[in-house]
């Protein structure tokens, strides 16, 4: 406790001093006159039982000491680091003017039967967790989902029966083109989709210039009409023929006609820099339903693309939409703004990711995906949405994982402005061509000043691009053709950002086809190289090279070399099985000489093994998991 004494003028001019001690955490509050009113002596704190007259000093402290049914009053205007657990029916309220005033870490709904009911301004930064019961939200009252750019909330409904009630505001960060690497501070296009059941569009006006110009969708030249809209939906059914200023991709594009956001459609908003995009209704929650997705042969060969949104108010799992859906390929695609104009993507397939593609897909993120032939549809219920904390943002990094038999990332930059990234990898049962489950197409708008780099494919009666390219597995040496995209001339650099899952006996290398130069990228990662503006330049060529005669590259068989050895032997497995393995040598006895675990990813278990201060003679190396156990022979001398 502090004692402190206040000097200030009565309402007549007259000095007063007051004299005071409360605690360090306590909060007091004062009339004009300097004369306390709440906390009585300023000895209690910043949370207040109406019913009970009792001060708290956290929002959890008065939750635990209420009873059924009672108020409770956030009294200071601050950041409240908690994660509160509400475990009976409660009142929370304020006297705050606005949602921004009182911000809590998290709240958790836990009272089976019961509820929370919110009657004064206030917001969530990270989780609304619906465990048990109900929210009610007050009419009149801002009680919001709040996202900026550290944080993002999200709301899990543990049970769909446990319902958020009444109108919530959510939020939606939007980061500028310099906050990723870009060539400007302005804003950019970005995707977006609304997590209400019904939203009205003209809500964007508060945040952006929103210019719903529909003489857009039936003008000759849409890029002629003036105010131009900010604005799009995607129709892919009128793709159709390009116009001199739209290719078969763009054309698509439409100013929405409907007044509110349609559920589980995506749209195309060009949001200026450091925006916070916010909207506000009643949440989506539970089986939402289906919606279809079209192709009408306009994008072949490169593809009938729509544009799709997350409905839910917290992040869903592509994986899981997937399995889902019919006649839709396995591949995601996500708007990264370069510039005012300018755009790259990027994309998720197979538990691959490029450009920060993941298999989450971020609250109020719209997303494009490519319709199979025969078409289909997607659907959406609460088994895809996430159930514990993320906060990603409208994209971001997670760690591929799969049975691949390598993986390579590469990107581009001029200087250090965003770029571009591209994946190769290899795996059982993708081709050379474009296949719907294991490739991502590379999408490209040639607005901006970002180069791009991806693999392709030229055939004799089509040409593919790959963002993400599956390949076959792979026993005899490969080339695969790389092309770039430069917007300005100078200086580029091409380096890997990932590579993982290969083997240690493979070689892989890059040639520049105008310099005649072959770059190691495991010995040097980074390659630069000098280039002039142009498209699709069939530049560069990644050759993977592998030994022929070791034996490593071979299903199911354990390989040890050099075998006999004197210092170091390596060991190798491939099979289709991913976890942990034990490892353990024993002598010709059988008795263990050292044992350790490691973990399996990929086609390729190998490692190697120091055996300097061994005895000369015959070992056994045993690598086992709860499948089988493989043992070989090695000698040292």
């Amino acid at each position: 406790p502090q004692t402190v004494t206040l000097t200030g003028l009565t309402a007549d001019g007259a000095g007063v001093n007051v004299t005071a001690s409360f605690s360090d955490d306590a909060a007091c509050t004062f009339t004009q006159n300097n004369l306390f009113t709440s906390p009585a002596d300023c000895g209690g704190g910043d949370v207040w039982n109406v019913d009970q007259d009792i001060y708290y000093t956290s929002i959890q402290d008065a939750v635990d000491a209420a009873v059924a049914g009672e108020t409770i009053k956030i009294i200071a205007l601050r950041e409240y680091i908690e994660d509160v657990v509400v475990d009976k029916t409660l009142i929370f309220t304020s006297d705050a003017t606005d949602y921004t005033q009182i911000e809590i870490t998290s709240i958790e709904v836990n009272t089976p039967g019961g509820s929370l009911t919110i009657t004064g301004d206030m917001s969530v930064q990270q989780v609304l967790n619906m465990q048990a019961g109900d929210v009610f939200v007050n009419a009149g009252v801002d009680f919001a989902l709040r996202s900026t750019e550290t944080y993002s909330a999200m709301v899990i409904n543990a049970d769909p029966t446990n319902t958020v009630q009444g109108r919530v505001i959510m939020e939606r960060y939007m980061p500028s083109v310099a906050d990723l690497g870009g060539y400007d501070g302005v804003g950019g296009y970005h995707v977006i989709a609304s997590p209400f059941v019904s939203a009205p569009i003209n809500q964007l006006s508060n945040n952006m210039s929103l210019v719903l110009n529909t003489a857009f969708n039936t003008a000759p030249e849409p890029a002629t009409v003036s105010p131009f809209p900010t604005l799009f939906l995607y129709d892919e059914s009128s793709a159709g023929t390009p116009t001199f200023y739209y290719d078969g991709f763009l054309v698509g594009f439409k100013v929405p006609t409907t007044t509110d956001f349609e559920v589980m459609r995506g749209y195309q908003a060009n949001v200026s820099a450091l925006t916070t995009l916010d909207l506000n209704g009643t949440l989506n929650n539970g089986n939402i339903g289906s919606i279809n997705i079209t192709n009408n042969g306009l994008g072949a060969p490169n593809g009938s693309f729509n544009l799709m949104g997350n409905p839910y108010p917290s992040p869903i799992l592509w994986n899981e939409l997937y399995n889902n859906s019919t006649g839709v390929a396995n591949a995601i695609y996500i708007d990264i703004p370069t510039s005012r104009y300018g755009t790259n993507y990027a994309s998720y397939v197979n538990d691959v990711g490029v450009n920060g593609g993941t298999n989450q897909i971020a609250t109020m993120q719209g997303f494009w995906v490519e319709a199979e032939p025969a078409g289909g549809s997607l659907t959406y219920n609460n088994d895809i949405r996430v159930t514990s904390y993320t906060n990603p943002r409208f994209f971001g990094e997670e760690e591929e994982k799969g049975l691949k038999e390598g993986l390579i990332k590469m990107q581009i930059k001029k200087d250090n402005h965003i770029g571009d990234e591209m994946a190769i990898y290899f795996e059982k049962g993708a081709t050379a061509d474009f296949d719907y489950y294991y490739d991502a197409r590379k999408l490209r708008l040639h607005n901006g000043n970002a180069p791009s780099l991806y693999s392709f494919y030229e055939g004799e009666e089509k040409s593919l691009f790959f963002a993400i390219n599956g390949m076959p597995s792979f026993n005899v040496s490969m080339q695969i053709p790389i092309a770039v995209d430069i917007k300005q001339e100078g200086r580029h650099t091409v380096s890997l950002s990932e590579l993982k899952y290969f083997h240690d006996l493979h070689k892989v290398y890059l040639y520049d086809s105008l310099t005649h130069m072959m770059h190691d990228l495991k010995e040097n990662p980074e390659y630069a190289f000098n280039a002039t503006p142009g498209l699709t330049q069939k530049r560069f060529v990644l050759l993977f090279e592998l030994p022929e005669g070791s034996g490593v590259f071979e299903d199911d068989k354990l390989v040890l070399y050099p075998n006999p050895s004197t210092e170091r032997i390596s060991f190798s497995l491939k099979n289709n099985f991913e976890g942990e393995y034990s490892i353990k040598i024993y002598d010709v006895l059988g008795r263990e000489i050292t044992g350790f675990k490691q973990v399996k990813e990929g086609a390729f278990l190998q490692g190697k093994l120091d055996i300097s201060n061994y005895a000369n003679g015959v070992y056994i190396l045993e690598l086992s998991n709860n499948k089988e156990s493989l043992q070989k022979r090695f000698l040292k001398e």
